[in-house]
């Protein structure tokens, strides 16, 4: 099932939580989905942030999600449930990452967390057939971007929300919309369609993690291989891209914003 148009579908017929998993996974804890909209709804803000169960068999991921549950606003900070340039392994990998920007950590795994007492989710991997598909260790190397694009995006949504409610007080009972991010595709991977123009904030380099400033800093007498070189080329253009972050909110009823 493609991930990315089912977790649209969903969205459009009103789910209000999503989780995506596989088919061969067996779940050994009762009221999972309870405890996990516990969670999130325990967050702050409330629903900002992924959680999912630990994972027993393959594909552990050390203290991170591999299973995730997110509330309907993901699709409303990103135009993809997960980037379009990342079909398989590294999906967990962008998702638990983006919603951990140092002490603001929104991803957790739902099993022995102190912050969540009570609360355990608990799945095997049967991986009876076993992995069907092969890691492309490329997408690897496209992580440090798509991670620092997403963990913008999240804490540009809050900033955003937090400014345009302060700013409209009693007068808006809602928030204007976000315009959803989507952070740039990949040539050499297929692209899910998005009316929304990729875009992300600008910063300086000294804001920038290590791996982000590697990609992002000029090509000085640097001869890199045609696959690799594509990507650079893909990198810089993920740094030259900004979105207007700061702007004035414009307030739902209210002529001028």
């Amino acid at each position: 099932v493609p991930n990315r148009e089912a977790a649209l579908q969903a969205y459009a017929d009103g789910a209000e939580y999503l989780h995506r998993t596989n088919d061969d996974i067996m779940f050994l804890s009762e009221r999972w989905l309870t405890g996990a909209v516990t969670a999130l709804r325990s967050l702050s803000p409330p629903n900002i942030g992924v959680v999912g169960p630990k994972v027993y068999g393959d594909g552990i991921r050390g203290g991170s999600t591999t299973l995730d549950v997110v509330h309907r606003t993901h699709l409303e900070i990103f135009a993809d449930y997960y980037p379009p340039q990342l079909d398989n392994w590294f999906v967990d990998d962008w998702i638990a990452f983006a919603y951990t920007h140092g002490r603001n950590r929104r991803t957790f795994v739902l099993h022995g967390q102190r912050r969540f007492p009570g609360i355990t989710w608990r799945v095997q991997h049967m991986f009876t057939h076993g992995r069907r598909y092969k890691v492309s260790m490329m997408q690897k190397g496209l992580l440090p971007a798509l991670v620092e694009c997403g963990r913008d995006a999240v804490e540009g949504w809050i900033n955003h929300t937090a400014r345009v409610k302060a700013a409209c007080a009693a007068d808006a009972s809602e928030v204007p919309p976000w315009p959803r991010i989507s952070c740039l595709a990949h040539p050499k991977l297929p692209v899910v369609a998005a009316p929304i123009a990729p875009s992300v904030p600008r910063r300086g380099n000294r804001t920038r993690s290590a791996a982000v400033q590697q990609l992002c800093k000029p090509r000085v007498e640097t001869v890199m291989p045609l696959e690799r070189d594509g990507f650079y080329k893909q990198a810089e253009g993920w740094c030259a891209v900004q979105h207007p972050f700061d702007r004035k909110p414009a307030c739902p009823g209210r002529h001028g914003g």
